[in-house]
């Protein structure tokens, strides 16, 4: 990109609402325009999707495929994948890029999200729609929540964020001072890793960072490769600039050992598994003296959500419970990351529970997504399919257990498990202690009296804190069921199912083993991928009364201290005096001993300094100055022979002998006020054994100073 906008205004964003979702209702236009929309994708066959790279369209040769989980004889795509080398250059292309990218103006950078955001809204909404329901095996609802409003949501919030994070600036300046703060983009490059279960956080992996200024190299989830690469055009056509986001599919191993191994990895931005995250994390920390800068780490990962039931729930708010639990067990299959996976209800309302949530269960029809009447479709692949079963089975050989609801399952043509509902005695079975990602409820009852042990069991019993709900009537019951709960979940829900969070009203992340809670749908998402830098500017030189070093409260008691008898020392010799009067003596020594005809040439300054003066115990006093003045301190502090002397000054020739003098006086001054400082730090150098030290004067200054101090 050639060109930018000059920036001659304050910018102002439209205004930024969700996205409106369609009901999808028999003889709707928008149900036809789905339904021609997936249609044409199979009649179309199996897609072809490349690697990009620096916007150059990549066929590796070397291909997987993703199939349609409702249907594993299907294939959706062909995709060709980077290896080591293509990654290597992703990165470099990326890293490039990112200059002209960052000094984009911000309302240029933005249209090209907002426009995004309309395209999908729009032109290109049944489409992405169609490709994550065969390709992701989601029904119409749950394609349109997330493939359609969801992302749109992604893109038009996050531009309101930044312009918020943008408009943070100090408060406050000073007389003639401009203090600003700006947001610079990460140094280095972002490593995007989206999962399969959701479009818009395809989406959001790479786009969150880039509109911040970074660069990023998206690595989309082998089960959800052809909606991800929809929406990467998406991103192209709305003006994204060649290489800001690089489109690398592949082994993770080989991308991601590549990327975190590079001097220049600077963030991972991570939606998966724990034991992945974990695994990163650890590669990552191993590489820390690698990098350039310490690597932002961003990660939501596993859940092990729970609802929980107060005790004091009438028989209607049990039976919204049973509801909400059905809705947040087994929409999308349970594959969603805070999908309810344990519920726990307490004795006296199991009945009426089991009663309706079997009830509601038998009313869930389950098929291929293209058949819109079903509720429920496949799990994602025959990985999760043998996963999940190995639970249902667990349950059907476990004598605690009892499966009240579901528990069959066929892969013959797609990879569907029915949902299921557990029974168990034991709350530490493995299916309400252990993360499955399908459609499988466990419920445990508890004594009525247990409440409070129960909410600690929730917290206790599992690494994870993403998403949790209780249903409880009295708002008493609800501030002590939440305080009891406060850490058990990233996102907490009150008598509403623990799923379905919505960009713009519930910023979305867990902590503990669920992931670092940076909040999807947030600013606080977004401060992650920026580093700041504080600028301030000086407008006015300051009078030449306003040009000293010291502090106006120190300056009376500099002064008596300097005029001091004991201060003003004629002792000026380095001869036979021991170390610590020799330092004394010569450090404080009487101005008019240095006036003299000539100056000391290098080799007779660094000999006298290094013989001479304990090294670390001047420059602690010194205040840390730069190199050139540690000679002033060595000719301020020494008188050596003539014959030492020459007529140039070898660091600023041009000084003159009252601006040098002026020095001179500055590092005297120096040295009396932090010696109050060093004597404290350094209790045992002889140097305090001087009689400087015990002068009234130089007494009542340490006096005046550590009372400024305290």
């Amino acid at each position: 990109m050639s060109s930018a906008t000059p920036s001659l205004a304050h910018f102002k964003l439209p205004v930024i609402e969700n996205e409106p979702m369609m009901a999808y209702a028999k003889g709707s236009a928008e149900r036809a325009k789905l339904k021609q929309a997936l249609d044409d994708m199979i009649a179309q066959g199996t897609q072809e999707v490349p690697v990009v790279i620096n916007g150059e369209k990549i066929y590796s040769g070397k291909t997987e495929k993703q199939f349609n989980p409702s249907n594993h004889k299907s294939v959706v795509c062909n995709y060709h994948q980077a290896d080591a080398a293509l990654t290597e250059k992703a990165i470099q292309g990326a890293v490039a890029a990112q200059a002209q990218w960052e000094a984009l103006p911000f309302n240029d950078r933005i249209a090209v999200f907002l426009k995004a955001a309309d395209l999908l809204s729009q032109k290109y909404r049944y489409k992405v729609m169609a490709a994550t329901m065969l390709g992701q095996g989601k029904n119409i609802w749950q394609a349109e929540i997330d493939a359609a409003a969801e992302l749109c949501d992604f893109w038009r919030f996050n531009c309101k964020y930044a312009e918020e994070i943008y408009h943070q600036q100090p408060p406050k300046n000073a007389p003639g001072n401009w203090n600003r703060v700006e947001y610079r983009a990460l140094e280095g490059f972002v490593l995007g890793i989206s999962p399969f279960n959701f479009t818009a956080i395809g989406g959001n992996i790479p786009s969150a960072p880039a509109l911040m200024g970074n660069v990023v190299l998206w690595k989309p989830s082998p089960s959800a490769v052809y909606s991800n690469y929809l929406v990467y055009e998406i991103l192209v056509e709305a003006g994204l600039p060649a290489g800001v986001i690089q489109f690398v599919p592949g082994p993770a191993e080989e991308i991601c050992s590549t990327a975190i191994n590079h001097p220049k990895f600077a963030s991972l931005h991570f939606t998966g598994s724990t034991k992945v995250f974990k695994k990163l994390w650890t590669d990552i920390g191993q590489n820390m003296d690698k990098y350039v800068t310490y690597p932002r780490l961003v990660g939501e990962t596993g859940g092990k959500n729970y609802h929980i039931l107060h005790p004091d729930l009438d028989k209607a708010g049990v039976h919204h419970a049973a509801l909400q639990t059905i809705r947040a067990a087994f929409e999308y299959q349970g594959q969603k990351c805070s999908a309810c996976s344990r519920c726990y209800v307490p004795k006296s309302l199991y009945e009426d529970f089991k009663a309706s949530i079997t009830k509601e269960h038998a009313k869930i029809s389950q098929g291929a997504v293209q058949e819109f009447q079903h509720f429920s479709g496949p799990v994602i692949n025959k990985f999760a399919f043998d996963k999940i079963k190995s639970y249902i089975d667990h349950a059907h050989s476990n004598a605690d257990c009892e499966i009240i609801a579901g528990g069959k399952y066929d892969d013959s043509v797609g990879y569907f498990i029915q949902p299921t509902v557990i029974y168990s005695k034991d709350n530490m079975t493995k299916t309400m202690v252990e993360e499955i990602f399908g459609p499988v409820v466990t419920i445990v009852v508890y004594d009525d009296d247990k409440f409070d042990e129960t909410c600690k069991l929730i917290g206790d019993s599992t690494e994870y804190a993403l998403t949790g709900a209780l249903f409880a009537r009295s708002r008493e019951s609800i501030v002590h069921g939440s305080n009891l709960l406060r850490q058990t979940s990233g996102n907490f829900y009150i008598n509403d199912k623990c799923t379905g969070a919505v960009v713009g009203q519930q910023p979305f992340g867990g902590a503990r083993g669920s992931g670092t809670n940076d909040k999807a749908g947030s600013w606080t998402l977004l401060v992650r991928f920026v580093s700041m830098r504080t600028i301030k500017e000086n407008f006015i030189k300051p009078p030449r009364q306003a040009q000293e070093w010291s502090y106006s409260s120190h300056r009376e008691s500099i002064g008596k201290t300097l005029s001091s008898p004991g201060i003003r020392s004629n002792k000026n010799t380095h001869i036979n005096y021991g170390s610590s009067a020799r330092m004394a003596g010569n450090v404080c020594a009487n101005v008019d001993q240095i006036r003299r005809q000539g100056r000391w040439n290098n080799t007779a300054i660094n000999g006298a300094y290094l013989t001479n003066l304990p090294r670390e115990l001047v420059r602690s006093m010194a205040g840390f100055p730069t190199y050139g003045r540690f000679f002033y301190i060595a000719r301020a502090a020494l008188n050596p022979p003539t014959s030492l002397c020459t007529p140039d000054d070898p660091i600023q020739p041009n000084v003159t002998e009252n601006a040098f003098v002026q020095v001179i006086m500055m590092f005297r001054e120096t040295f009396i006020q932090d010696s109050v400082l060093m004597m404290e730090l350094h209790p045992c150098y002889p140097i305090w054994q001087h009689s400087i030290f015990s002068d009234p004067a130089y007494l009542s200054f340490k006096r005046d100073m550590l009372q400024i101090e305290a």
